[in-house]
């Protein structure tokens, strides 16, 4: 029996369901909190919020809405900009959240990533 072919849009689906399956299911109740470009990816790639909820998400959230604090992790599938690694340290000073992981839709220029890595650690 041939293989069914596998578009990207599959593909794209199955890698972020991978690492979220790594990532969230030990915390059975992960918030994920996205951008606009990542939600718009999650939207073109067919990925249901009940699939997302099989996955340990309890809610998906805008990243730039008004969020209150919650006694939970979060995982954050974000573009990678340094507005969002400002925003994902004022996360950490406000202590929203009890751990993170943070996913990029693309690499992060080394400017972001030191940028995240330098102080979020210093905000918590």
């Amino acid at each position: 029996m041939a293989a069914l072919p596998v578009s990207l849009k599959d593909l794209v689906r199955q890698s972020i369901f991978d690492e979220l399956r790594k990532k969230a299911i030990p915390y059975a109740t992960s918030v994920l909190l996205v951008d606009e470009a990542a939600d718009a990816i999650l939207l073109e790639s067919n990925c249901s919020l009940t699939e997302l909820m099989g996955l340990g998400i309890r809610e998906k959230q805008l990243l730039f809405a008004n969020r209150n604090q919650k006694d939970a992790p979060v995982v954050y599938f974000v573009s990678p900009g340094m507005d969002v690694a400002q925003k994902i340290v004022e996360d950490a000073a406000r202590k929203l959240y009890t751990s993170a992981y943070i996913f990029v839709t693309s690499q992060a220029s080394d400017d972001v990533f030191n940028y995240v890595s330098t102080n979020y650690h210093k905000a918590m």
